[in-house]
């Protein structure tokens, strides 16, 4: 049909409303983060307004082709301009949940998984990126007085091409979607946190009052019964072992500590390793072994961790203190 209409490329409905779907493309995303960050709040009425420009605008495009004016709507009423201004807000907005969410998990678990969702950063940024090229493209078009009107989709299309084959191999390799007992966990955890909120949000009503007796009492526990070599330690799971309520814990560490649950939890197992490697067990043990039986569940975040508390990688720790 395309290519029997004389020229006129977008004379078919179907072209029209492929000009409106990219305006969902933020949305939907936005739409897809909360529900799946935060799945305890239900998408309300309202939030179907984020929607209405699609349809405000395929309404117009869908005028605009029956009276015959498709390549005026296209060429001078603001496409692809309309969708360059609305996508942004809602790309960065999801950076910034994606980053919250980060921060809540840093208060309630020891370890990084796959409920960072490092996978949906990657869209977003990548989505980012598409966004610039597509602005670089329309205003190089708009400047330039030749004819280019597929010049912007070449260059769109090739990144995304190239993303489509980065994210996909990312996603096969660095993310276990497709493992069901990595679901199973990732569902318990979420149990955790959702719980531990609750108990927090419950006694935000005044502030919470901590004592140095009760941290000193804390880092005792954590000293002699040693919750930190559990490689999946929660919030909720210390603060059984230690007979302190979630909320209450989670204040000590915060305002005692001067820190967030996981970078105090992580303290106690990179002292652990040093121990282990001053008292000469490499000699017996791998690297990755201590690592593991001091409580870090990977090799990339043992190195992570030991570089930034240590400013020394795991190597040079040892070469340093032979």
């Amino acid at each position: 049909m395309f290519f029997r209409t004389k020229g006129n490329f977008y004379l078919p409905v179907f072209s029209e409303l492929n000009f409106a779907i990219p305006m969902l493309y933020g949305p939907l995303l936005w739409y897809y983060t909360r529900t799946l960050l935060y799945p305890q709040k239900k998408l309300k009425t309202i939030d179907s307004i984020h929607i209405l420009p699609f349809f405000i605008f395929l309404a117009f495009v869908l005028i605009q082709l029956v009276t015959n004016n498709a390549h005026k709507a296209v060429e001078h009423y603001g496409y692809p301009l309309i969708k360059l201004a609305i996508t942004p807000f809602y790309l960065f907005s999801v950076l910034y949940i994606l980053q919250k969410h980060h921060r809540r998990l840093k208060n309630n678990f020891s370890y990084k998984g796959e409920m960072h969702h490092f996978w949906l950063r990657w869209i977003t940024i990548g989505a980012i990126l598409l966004w610039i090229i597509a602005c670089i493209g329309n205003i190089y078009q708009t400047f330039t007085p030749a004819d280019k009107v597929l010049t912007g989709d070449f260059y769109l299309v090739s990144f995304l091409a190239i993303y489509m084959f980065i994210l996909g191999f990312v996603g096969f390799n660095k993310t276990e979607i497709f493992q069901q007992e990595k679901r199973e966990e990732e569902d318990i955890a979420d149990e955790d946190l959702q719980e531990t909120e609750a108990n927090i949000k419950e006694s935000t009503d005044s502030k919470i009052q901590t004592s140095d007796a009760e941290y000193k009492e804390l880092k005792a526990k954590m000293e002699v019964e040693k919750p930190y070599l559990d490689p999946k330690l929660t919030l909720t799971k210390l603060s059984r072992r230690v007979n302190i309520p979630s909320y209450k814990l989670s204040a000590i560490i915060n305002q005692k500590a001067e820190s967030n649950f996981y970078d105090f939890v992580n303290k106690y197992r990179v002292e652990a390793v040093k121990t282990a490697l001053a008292s000469g067990k490499l000699s017996e043990y791998s690297m990755l072994g201590i690592a593991s039986d001091s409580g870090f569940n990977s090799k990339a975040s043992f190195n992570r961790i030991f570089k930034n508390m240590t400013g020394l990688t795991p190597t040079q720790f040892v070469k340093k203190n032979k």
